[in-house]
C-alpha cells in the first residue's frame, strides 16, 4: 500500500485532550523561541557582513544568492523528516545547527584593514576676511591619499597644532578650537574642507590673524575597502557565504518544520492553528527592540559596534528553544512510501500551480515593503520612534488579531479568499503611502499588516496541509513556504530596490500599488478556466472537499481520503 495509516487521536478521550493542551505549549514556546531569535538574526546578517570587512557589493552578491539555495536545499530537509516521520527530532538538530553557526560567526576575524601613517599636510587658514568660514587642505605628501585607497569609504584625520606665539591673547579657545576639528572628504580628489564635528563650516569671525599660515601636522587613518571582486579572494568572504547559508536554511527548516509539527499536534483541530502561531509574532514583536537595546548598551560600554552580541542572545534563545523541544511529544502520523512522487503530482496540477503563483506574488509584494519601508519613512523626515511604533503596530495591532481570528474567517470566507484578501489589503497599503505626507499615518496604515501577513499566512499554510498528500506535509509546506520567503522575496527586494532607484520611494509604491490589484483578476480570471476547461480527474479528485472550503478546518483527512490516497499512489 503506498500510505500506511496510523491511529486517529480521540479528543473525547480526557488523557488525550490533556496530552494536546501538554503539546500545544510546546508548540506556543517552539514558536515564541524561534520567531523571537529570528528577529535578531535575520535583519542583522547584512550588517554583519560589513562588520566583517566585506563591501556591499559582496554582502549583495551573498544575499541573492543565498534565497536560491535555500529554496532549493528545505524541501530536502522537509523529505528528511517525512521520510524518518521526526519532525521534532530534525527541527531540534537543525535548531542547534543554527545555534552553532552563530556561534561561529562571530568567531570570524574581519578582513578590515586600518593603514595608519604620517602625511605632511599643511593647513592654510587665511582668515583676515571677517565672513571666512573654511579653507582647502593641501596635502603636502599625498602618500595617505593615493597608496591605492580608491575604494576608502571614509578618512579619518586628527589635527595636532601647537599654539603660536601671534595669538597669545586667545591662544586657549584658539588650541581648544582645533581639538574639535575633523576633516572630511570634498568634492575634490585629494582636498579636504575643514568642517566641525556637526559637518557645519567652522565660524571663525571672532579671529584676526592678520593672514597669519599655521602649519598643522595631521595622523591619517585610511581604512582600506577591497571590491568585490577582492572580496572574493578572501577567506572571510566564503565563510560568510557559508554559515549564512546554513543559518537561511536552518531558519527557514525550522519554520516549516514548525508548522507541520503543530498540525500534527492539533490533529482534528487544525482551525486552532492561528492561535498558536501567533505566538511567534509576540516573540518577534517582544524580542527585537529587546535584542537591539541589548546590543547597544553593550557595545556603549565597549566602545565599539557590534551585532555579536545579538548572536550570542538569540543562540540562547535557540538553545533553550531545543531544550523544550526534547520533551515535546508528536503521536504517529502517515508515512508515504513515493514523496517526490506524490509532491511532484500535486506541483503538476493547474489548480496548485496557481496557487504557488498566488504566494509568490504576495512575496514580492512583502518584500518590497520589509526592506524598503523604513527607507521611505527616513524621506519623510520620520523618528527612530515612529519606526519601532509601526514595527509594533505590524506585529500587536496587525498580526496578532488577524491570526487569532484566522480559523473564522476561512471558515467564512474560505481559504483561497482570504488569500486573495491580501492582494486588496496590498493595493490599499501601497496606495496608501504612495500619497503619505505626514509620516505619524504610517501607524494607520499599518493596520492592514493583519491581511497582508497575519490571515494570509495561516490560509497559506493550511491551504497547503489541506491538499498535500498524508507523508508529505513537511516536504510540500517547504515548497510552499520556499516560494513565498525566498523566490518572492529574492524578487521584490530586486525590483523594489530597481524601482528606487531609478524613481523614488514614492512613485515606486504608487506603481506597485497596482501589481496585486492586476494580479487579483488575473488569478481570478485563472482559477474559473481551470475550473471549468480543467479535464484532470486526478486534480478533481484532489479537489474535493478541502481545496477552497473550509472543510480542514473542521475535519481532519478523512479515511476515504487516505484511501483514495492510497489508491492513487498505487498507480504511480
Amino acid at each position: 500500500m503506498g500510505v500506511e495509516p496510523a491511529e486517529a487521536m480521540t479528543p473525547a478521550d480526557p488523557a488525550a485532550r490533556t496530552s494536546l493542551r501538554g503539546g500545544l505549549l510546546f508548540a506556543k514556546a517552539n514558536y515564541f523561541f524561534l520567531y523571537g531569535a529570528s528577529s535578531i538574526v535575520l535583519p542583522a546578517l547584512s550588517v554583519f557582513g560589513g562588520e566583517l570587512g566585506l563591501g556591499p557589493a559582496s554582502v549583495g552578491i551573498v544575499l541573492t544568492v543565498v534565497p536560491f539555495i535555500v529554496f532549493l536545499v528545505r524541501p530536502l530537509v522537509g523529505s528528511v523528516s517525512d521520510r524518518l516521520q521526526k519532525v521534532v527530532p530534525v527541527l531540534n538538530c537543525i535548531t542547534v545547527v543554527e545555534a552553532v553557526c552563530l556561534l561561529l560567526i562571530c568567531a570570524v576575524p574581519s578582513s578590515r584593514v586600518l593603514d595608519q601613517r604620517d602625511a605632511d599636510l599643511r593647513l592654510q587658514l587665511n582668515l583676515t576676511a571677517p565672513n571666512a568660514t573654511s579653507s582647502l587642505l593641501g596635502a603636502g605628501s599625498e602618500s595617505c591619499l593615493t597608496a591605492d585607497f580608491t575604494n576608502a569609504t571614509s578618512i579619518h584625520c586628527s589635527l595636532a597644532c601647537p599654539c603660536p606665539t601671534a595669538i597669545a591673547e586667545n591662544a586657549s579657545d584658539w588650541c581648544s578650537a582645533f581639538q574639535r576639528l575633523q576633516l572630511v572628504p570634498g568634492d575634490v580628489p585629494g582636498e579636504f574642507y575643514l568642517l566641525n564635528n556637526d559637518s557645519e563650516p567652522l565660524q571663525s569671525a571672532a579671529l584676526d590673524l592678520n593672514e597669519t599660515t599655521v602649519a598643522c601636522g595631521a595622523n591619517c587613518s585610511c581604512p582600506a575597502r577591497a571590491a568585490a571582486s577582492e572580496d572574493m579572494h578572501s577567506y572571510q568572504f566564503w565563510l560568510f557565504l557559508l554559515l549564512t547559508c546554513l543559518i537561511r536554511i536552518a531558519v527557514s527548516s525550522a519554520f516549516s518544520l514548525s508548522d507541520t509539527a503543530c498540525f500534527q499536534q492539533l490533529g482534528e483541530r487544525p482551525q486552532d492553528y492561528g492561535r498558536q502561531r501567533l505566538w511567534g509574532t509576540v516573540g518577534w514583536g517582544l524580542t527585537a527592540p529587546l535584542g537591539g537595546l541589548l546590543v547597544d548598551f553593550l557595545n556603549e560600554r565597549q566602545g565599539f559596534r557590534s551585532y555579536a552580541p545579538g548572536f550570542y542572545l538569540a543562540a540562547g534563545l535557540l538553545l533553550l528553544q531545543c531544550l523544550l523541544g526534547c520533551r515535546w511529544r508528536l503521536g504517529p502520523s502517515q508515512r508515504a512510501r513515493s514523496i517526490v512522487r506524490n509532491v511532484g503530482r500535486l506541483l503538476r496540477q493547474p489548480r496548485h500551480l496557481c496557487f504557488l503563483l498566488d504566494i509568490f506574488v504576495v512575496g514580492s509584494c512583502s518584500s518590497i515593503h520589509w526592506y524598503y519601508i523604513y527607507w521611505y519613512l527616513q524621506e519623510l523626515q520620520a523618528t527612530k520612534l515612529l519606526m519601532g511604533l509601526t514595527l509594533a503596530t505590524q506585529s500587536f495591532l496587525g498580526d496578532l488579531p488577524f491570526m487569532f481570528l484566522s480559523g473564522w474567517l476561512i471558515g467564512k470566507l474560505r481559504h483561497i479568499n482570504v488569500v486573495r484578501l491580501a492582494f486588496v489589503g496590498f493595493f490599499l497599503k501601497f496606495l496608501c503611502y504612495s500619497y503619505l505626507r505626514n509620516p505619524w499615518w504610517a501607524i494607520g496604515i499599518e493596520l492592514l499588516q493583519g491581511p497582508t501577513y497575519g490571515s494570509f499566512y495561516v490560509a497559506m499554510t493550511s491551504y497547503a496541509r489541506s491538499i498535500s498528500l498524508p507523508g508529505t506535509e513537511a516536504t510540500f509546506l517547504s515548497i510552499i513556504l520556499g516560494v513565498f520567503d525566498c523566490l518572492g522575496i529574492a524578487a521584490g527586494s530586486c525590483l523594489g530596490g530597481l524601482g528606487i532607484h531609478y524613481f523614488e520611494a514614492r512613485t515606486t509604491y504608487f506603481i506597485a500599488s497596482f501589481v496585486p490589484l492586476v494580479w487579483l483578476v488575473l488569478t481570478v480570471l485563472l482559477h474559473h478556466l481551470i475550473s471549468r476547461f480543467s479535464d484532470d480527474k486526478q486534480d478533481n479528485v484532489a479537489a474535493e472537499g478541502p481545496l477552497e472550503s473550509a472543510e480542514p478546518f473542521f475535519s481532519s483527512k478523512s479515511n476515504d481520503k487516505v484511501k483514495t490516497d492510497q489508491v492513487t499512489t498505487e498507480h504511480l
